[in-house]
């Protein structure tokens, strides 16, 4: 059974399952009205999935799945830096599609003009670092659950 870990803010009991919430969130209108921020956010995330969808459709969505740091150092760092309340190790309990990317290319895509969002994206779902520094997350469009809820922060 493969292990990863996840960081939220929300409680999750054992046995509990992790639902997709980030595209659910993020393509709600009221999430980005009067917010340049989110707004900007939403049309780089709808960039990244028209071109996902058109050339890289094995990927996973960034829309519709469950975002996993392979390990516990990952989470912990993710956990701090997105002010999230708890860690959990998780399981992966059905087969869906799963990738490893570089996060740091999300931070990179921001400001910038269309053609390189693009170029962006394509290194972001093509899973090439940025650098030495990469700091990679997995996006996994299936179904896994808490194992436990791990004491940190």
């Amino acid at each position: 059974m493969l292990t990863f870990y996840h960081t939220s803010n929300h409680h999750f009991k054992p046995g509990e399952i992790i639902n997709p919430t980030y595209g659910i969130k993020i393509l709600n209108p009221n999430t980005y009205f009067n917010n340049d921020h989110l707004y900007s956010q939403y049309l780089k995330e709808c960039i990244f999935e028209d071109y996902r969808e058109a050339h890289f459709p094995n990927q996973p969505s960034r829309l519709t799945s469950v975002y996993l740091l392979d390990d516990l150092n990952s989470a912990i760092q993710y956990q701090r830096k997105f002010n999230k309340s708890f860690i959990y190790q998780v399981s992966v309990v059905s087969s869906g599609k799963l990738m490893h990317a570089d996060m740091r290319w999300l931070d990179l895509a921001i400001y910038k003009p269309i053609d390189q969002l693009i170029e962006i994206a394509n290194y972001y779902f093509s899973g090439k670092p940025v650098d030495k520094e990469s700091f990679i997350e997995v996006l996994f469009e299936g179904t896994v659950s808490v194992t436990r809820k791990l004491d940190r922060k």
